[in-house]
């Protein structure tokens, strides 16, 4: 079949349980696509197997190959095309497989994107993300959602050995990673330890998708609000996006980090939980138009 299909990946300890997920799925599968979503390591209550999470950056970009194989062999076959949505940290995913899908098997490759909201510079975003308001709002919510997912799989780390991601055999102070209180300590104990960043600065800037953005080369939509908390409008890669014909970037004034909002959903007033649909016709709009002149 030549019916599209979609790969969803969500934010930072997300998955297919989150709403803005599920509902990017509802109003995709009323235009005829086919929707997947992939559950990072211990997210959307998946287990973990094996003691190891997830990255912006290393284990990631191969979990997402795996994915898009799986998909080509098993489900959309050779010529269906797929596009890959990334929201946040799952937007940094997307984002850095799209710019490096060129050195990829064929079937490991995707036909067109959209990411929402990417901390397209990681240092940078790092720098925002500790300021008052953010640490003690969104860094202290995703910390404990984080912790928690850690706890709930804890015997993982416990009884089988820690390798990295280059075969080396490392050690977790579990108390420490346990008692985290920010996302820069569960960074420093776990992320750098099983993915061989010797610091959580150097995992930061290699993740940094902004610096690969001149490799994409297929459709490609970044779609940001000016007034995100997390992410400061000087993350914004609009030079990238002038210099790359395969980059459509689209800024908001309003949105905050994925909160986007229209005055016609705020007026019906019609009781429903997410009665905007505003980013979900955007993207779709854009990936429909892509593939019509593909």
């Amino acid at each position: 079949s030549d019916q599209p299909w979609m790969l969803l990946v969500s934010g930072l300890g997300g998955g297919s349980e989150d709403s803005y997920v599920q509902s990017m799925c509802v109003e995709a599968a009323k235009r005829n696509w086919r929707v997947a979503v992939l559950n990072m390591r211990g997210c959307g209550n998946s287990p973990v197997i094996s003691p190891r999470f997830f990255s912006a950056m290393r284990g990631s970009l191969e979990d997402v190959r795996e994915t898009v194989r799986y998909m080509r062999e098993e489900l959309a076959g050779p010529r269906a095309p797929i596009a890959a949505l990334g929201w946040s940290n799952g937007a940094t995913i997307v984002n850095n497989y799209a710019a490096q899908q060129g050195a990829f098997d064929a079937k490991e490759r995707v036909d067109l994107a959209a990411t929402m909201c990417c901390p397209f510079d990681m240092p940078m975003a790092d720098r925002g993300f500790r300021k008052p308001f953010s640490r003690m709002v969104y860094d202290r919510a995703l910390t404990r959602k984080l912790v928690s997912k850690i706890k709930e799989n804890i015997e993982v780390f416990e009884e089988l050995p820690v390798v990295s991601l280059e075969g080396k055999r490392v050690e977790l102070d579990l108390e420490r990673l346990l008692g985290a209180r920010t996302i820069r300590e569960i960074d420093a104990e776990l992320t750098c330890k099983t993915f061989d960043y010797p610091t959580v600065d150097a995992y930061y800037a290699d993740s940094s998708c902004n610096q690969r953005l001149k490799d994409v080369e297929i459709p490609l939509l970044m779609v940001s609000a000016i007034d995100d908390p997390l992410i400061p409008d000087s993350c914004i890669p609009y030079e990238e996006a002038r210099r790359n014909d395969n980059l459509m970037l689209v800024t908001t004034r309003h949105g905050g980090h994925l909160g986007w909002v229209d005055e016609a959903a705020s007026a019906r007033g019609d009781g429903r939980r997410w009665c905007s649909d505003w980013i979900e016709r955007t993207v779709l709009n854009h990936l429909d138009a892509a593939l019509h002149l593909a």
